[in-house]
């Protein structure tokens, strides 16, 4: 009996499958940088900061939740999450690709 190969594959099953992967990938980064991002934000007012000695997290968070609310926390996450997904769903699909080239003894 012939083993299926990549060959045999119809095209429009390899685009879906190319796209859930792109998906997956996009969604996982949008996940993660989602969950960390007021912990950046946090991070890049400390390191901005010109003074000599650097502020503590906890007076950053304080004074920046008092002066902005909530919202402080997540400005910026809209162009964050959009380059997350295209960067993230990218890569994904191209290392699934590599990986399968370079061990092609590998079952799906």
């Amino acid at each position: 009996m012939k083993q299926a190969t990549a060959d045999d594959t119809p095209f429009v099953t390899r685009v879906w499958q190319l796209l859930l992967l792109f998906n997956c990938g996009g969604l996982a980064g949008q996940l993660s940088w989602f969950s960390s991002y007021p912990l950046d934000v946090v991070n890049n007012i400390i390191k901005c900061d010109t003074r000599e000695v650097a502020p503590r997290i906890r007076d950053v968070v304080r004074e920046n939740y008092r002066r902005e609310g909530f919202m402080f926390f997540y400005r910026g996450l809209a162009p964050c999450l959009l380059r997350a997904h295209l960067t993230n769903g990218l890569v994904l699909p191209l290392f699934d690709w590599t990986y399968n080239k370079l061990d092609p003894q590998i079952e799906d």
